[in-house]
């Protein structure tokens, strides 16, 4: 079968990275040129991603499945087995996984699972990073803290002992494979993880085009690089093309909605997976592959009204363009509500969790209050921790005998502890009720979403009224949308009566 006549749907992350392993690698058809041989493995590869977006490109497993394929290039491109003979010999020798399988020393699903191990941690960590980056008030130092967190996960390798009864005639990695088929040999240890050294993890980088001045030159937190860098990087850490773009938006950079042919083939190589080789050998042989086939100029805005008042024979003229164009606005716009909709939901659950945790302070509170009323002399201080006690909705049984294990004292130091705990938590539950608030009512400029409704350049109807509205549109600076418009926007598009919900958001910017 075709590799992209495959339905991957419901298959394991190794499966998917199997499948990918494959398909990264070309095969030349008959008398192809290598750019013929090119555009066809990219054109089927897009037609299989139209085909399967949903249920394999946008799921977990196959963000996973990219990720293996970048632990098996680093973490486990080598297994260290160490061999002890008699005394305190020790020789160290670095074989592939494969024949560390091959000799016995371990069984494949012994390296599944560790390469499971090492994934679970980094999916993780990248999260982390992705969270940071959506934090405005993470500054741009930590940030590049976690990416180099990421890049230094790399450095992991795993090492097993094995022993030998002989080992002074075994001198090279030869040697030990055929020591290994010819005598029996115990293993003393199980893997168990170890650095390389700093030099060996820039050598690495050095591999995946990241050179060693740059990638300290990333570090230093003023100094600017192009975005070649942060592509290349991002392929090394396995991102996908949406993590990819929050990390070149630190910088200041954008990729996906990029018109330049080559930014259209890198962006178009990390929503499909196709790793840093293949798209350097695109780059390098078919500049063009991903050319548009329609105009990129999108309609004025004043075609959002002038569309309405046209005949039907002029509205055919500009349909094609029209919705072409807006396919794009969609594409920006779903963009920009579904990273936003991701912020206010890491919002909403976090002051879910402080709720939770509010509600358990309040009910160790009131069973230290209980413990103190049983345990102190004071009736006026027991009349006070009772009135509390009522108005939390609780009475006490005076008939309940007091506690013998806690002192007043210990009970007043836990009052004090509990009472500390729930001022942070509530200091801590204003703080995000007060983010989302302001997040809610932020205006998100989208004026650059729409950059050709403002362009002097388009052949416009020559009316006095027309020229007043794109000089109208260029002053203005209400070319704003907020969290609930942009929700109504999204909305809108199911129902597919996305060009009312304009002309209304809109019409307030234009003189009619």
């Amino acid at each position: 079968m075709n590799l992209f006549e495959e339905d991957l749907t419901g298959k394991t992350d190794f499966e998917i990275a199997d499948w990918l392993r494959k398909v990264r690698q070309l095969k030349r058809i008959g008398n192809q040129t290598e750019k013929e041989m090119l555009v066809e493995h990219m054109q089927k590869w897009e037609e299989h991603y139209k085909k399967y977006k949903k249920s394999l490109y946008d799921t977990k497993a196959f963000k996973r499945a990219v990720i293996i394929l970048a632990v098996e290039k680093t973490i486990f491109k080598e297994i260290e087995v160490l061999i002890k003979g008699k005394g305190k010999k020790k020789r160290g020798y670095k074989l592939s996984c494969e024949e560390v399988i091959n000799f016995g020393i371990m069984e494949l699903s012994q390296i599944q699972s560790l390469k499971e191990k090492e994934v679970d941690i980094y999916v993780g960590k990248v999260e982390e990073l992705m969270d940071d980056i959506y934090d405005t008030e993470t500054t741009l130092e930590f940030i590049k803290q976690g990416v180099n967190q990421l890049i230094e996960h790399f450095r992991k390798y795993y090492q097993i002992e094995i022993d030998l009864s002989e080992i002074e005639h075994i001198k090279t990695v030869e040697d030990l494979m055929r020591e290994l088929s010819q005598q029996e040999y115990e293993i003393i240890s199980e893997p168990y993880e170890n650095q390389i050294a700093k030099r060996e993890l820039l050598e690495i980088l050095d591999e995946e085009h990241i050179r060693r001045q740059r990638y300290y030159n990333y570090l230093k937190v003023h100094n600017t690089l192009e975005k070649d860098f942060f592509v290349t990087l991002g392929h090394f850490l396995a991102f996908n093309l949406e993590d990819l773009g929050y990390l070149l938006e630190t910088e200041g950079y954008s990729l996906e909605n990029s018109k330049k042919d080559d930014e259209k083939i890198m962006a178009q190589c990390f929503r499909l997976g196709t790793g840093r080789e293949l798209m350097e050998h695109l780059l390098q042989t078919i500049q063009s592959v991903n050319k548009r086939l329609y105009s990129n100029r999108l309609p004025n805005l004043a075609y959002v009204f002038y569309y309405h008042n046209q005949t039907e024979d002029e509205k055919k003229k500009i349909k094609t363009l029209y919705d072409r164009a807006w396919e794009k606005v969609d594409d920006k716009l779903i963009r920009l509500y579904e990273k936003e909709m991701r912020k206010h939901e890491a919002m909403e659950d976090r002051k879910r969790k402080l709720e939770q945790q509010l509600e358990e302070v309040e009910k160790d509170y009131i069973e230290v209050l209980i413990g103190m009323h049983h345990t102190m002399s004071n009736e006026d201080e027991k009349g006070l921790i009772r009135e509390q006690l009522m108005a939390r909705g609780y009475f006490i049984d005076e008939g309940e005998e007091k506690s013998r294990d806690i002192t007043e004292s210990e009970y007043r130091y836990k009052c004090e502890r509990l009472l500390n705990k729930k001022d942070n938590l509530i200091k801590l539950h204003q703080d995000i009720l007060n983010k989302i608030k302001d997040d809610t009512n932020k205006k998100y400029d989208i004026k650059h979403i729409f950059p050709h409704y403002i362009s002097k350049d388009y052949d416009l109807p020559k009316t006095k009224k027309d020229k007043e509205r794109i000089e109208y549109i260029e002053k203005t600076e209400q070319f704003k949308i907020t969290y609930k418009e942009l929700t109504e926007y999204m909305q809108a598009l199911k129902r597919e009566d996305r060009e009312k919900f304009v002309i209304k958001l809109f019409e307030q910017s234009i003189i009619l």
